[in-house]
């Protein structure tokens, strides 16, 4: 959660300079939620897992959010995924493929943020277990950051009396450049994603380098 805070607090900045800098007239800002659904290949890793866990988590279809700034040729905006079991947050800027007049828009970013996952019920022999801490799930946690490119496609329908209807979907392809690696802990605090506490474990296969997320979304914007 304080990633995601972190996330809209420096989106609000840079949309504040992308919109000074930008001579054009013409800007829509969009608010969007949807489902979403990542693919990972990641066959070291779901091996040791099928071995350690003891209630193996699916890569379930989860929700999203998404605010957006466009012009007549750019857009600029913040997306987040929720966890289940992964996380995906980022920053994006990319150029539009479609004419600004149409009601089909397209298009192409350049996406960077970060890559969580989130695992319950993994708790092998050899990872020491955390400090005491009644009340709260343990959880092994795998943190990184990435980068990758996303295809935004989306209708427009104007409303009656102000803004717009958008509906579309999002094809994001992402590269984990950096990572942090695992960690088996839990979250203090109020709330399950407060601050985390854990260990570093080696021995744990990270996911896969690459991943896929298709989103379907649903947002109003200004006209």
């Amino acid at each position: 959660m304080k990633k995601i805070l972190l996330t809209l607090f420096t989106l609000t900045l840079l949309i504040t300079a992308f919109a000074q800098a930008d001579s054009t007239k013409f800007r829509k800002l969009m608010f969007s939620i949807g489902i979403d659904k990542a693919f990972i290949n990641s066959k070291n890793f779901d091996a040791w897992l099928a071995k350690h866990n003891t209630d193996k988590q699916a890569q379930d279809v989860t929700g999203n959010i998404d605010i957006s700034l466009t012009t007549k040729k750019y857009d600029f905006g913040v997306s987040a995924v929720f966890p289940d079991p992964y996380c995906v947050g980022s920053l994006y800027f990319g150029r539009r493929l479609t004419n600004f007049k149409s009601k089909f828009s397209t298009f192409l970013n350049i996406h960077a943020g970060y890559f969580d996952a989130l695992y319950e019920h993994t708790a092998p022999a050899y990872i020491t277990p955390p400090p005491s801490n009644p009340g709260k799930p343990t959880l092994l946690q795998y943190n990184s950051g990435y980068v990758g490119l996303s295809l935004k496609n989306y209708f427009t329908s104007y409303l009656k009396k102000a803004g717009t209807s958008n509906i579309g979907f999002d094809l994001d392809m992402g590269y984990t450049a950096w990572t942090n690696g695992w960690k088996y802990g839990f979250y203090s605090g109020p709330g399950r994603h407060s601050h985390f506490k854990g260990t570093h474990v080696h021995q744990i296969p990270p996911p896969g380098k690459f991943f896929i997320n298709f989103s379907i979304f649903y947002g109003l914007g200004t006209s």
